[in-house]
């Protein structure tokens, strides 16, 4: 949130940092996979449900590279996929199932509970507004 403000927004959307929580109901290979990956660990694909969103590089992601014109429009796209990959899913299969993710995954090392993230939001947040 910080360095958002600095370069200007006015405000950051901060979900993946949510997920990477005691708290969160995320599962626990997400989880740990968000420790695992660096900066290019995500990617924006339609390959899920038609729109483009953020989630994790995977198989099922790298698959589709170079097939973006066989992706159907949402929500025909999400309709199929989600039957197929709902299992792995629920199983915590982050090599082909869809998990949302922001880039700043790649900086996240820890899972904190979500007070401690707020707190730290705060902290942050105040000592970017007073410079």
């Amino acid at each position: 949130m910080a360095a958002a403000l600095m370069l200007g927004a006015e405000g950051a959307w901060i979900g993946t940092r949510f997920l990477a929580t005691l708290e969160s109901s995320a599962h626990e290979n997400h989880k740990k996979k968000i420790l695992a990956v660096d900066e290019e660990g995500t990617v924006v694909s339609r390959c899920y449900t038609g729109k483009p969103s953020r989630v994790l590089k995977n198989r099922f992601t790298d698959r589709w590279k170079g097939h973006e014109a066989e992706i159907v429009p949402m929500p025909w796209q999400r309709i199929w996929v989600e039957r197929l990959v709902a299992p792995a899913k629920a199983a915590g299969r982050v090599d082909i199932a869809n998990f949302p993710t922001g880039q700043v995954a790649g900086a996240i090392t820890d899972i904190p509970h979500a007070a401690a993230v707020v707190a730290q939001l705060v902290k942050e947040t105040r000592e970017a507004l007073a410079r």
